[in-house]
Parts: structure tokens; sequence; C-alpha cells
């Protein structure tokens, strides 16, 4: 899971790591800065 700004990334991953998740990455400027670094983002279709 990625947050789309670097101001929610902190407590999403605060709150996976309180229910149990050991795998938690914060990603640096969050996927703004993914997606200007040229990485591609997929995402599911709507329903």
């Amino acid at each position: 899971m990625m947050s789309r700004s670097v101001r929610r990334s902190p407590s999403s991953a605060l709150g996976r790591r309180a229910l149990g998740y050991t795998n938690v990455w914060e990603l640096d400027g969050g996927m703004i800065a993914w997606e200007q670094a040229g990485y591609q983002l997929v995402q599911r279709p709507q329903s």
C-alpha cells in the first residue's frame, strides 16, 4: 500500500505495524515521488 503524499505515509505505516504487519516500508515522497522518478503505477479497474 502506498499513500499519495508524504503526509499520510507515516501514520499509515504505524497503523499497519500496530495491526501486526512486519514488512512495512515508507517511500520517501510517496506515490508522487514514485511517478516523478518514472516508475509505473498499476491500478485495479473500477468495478
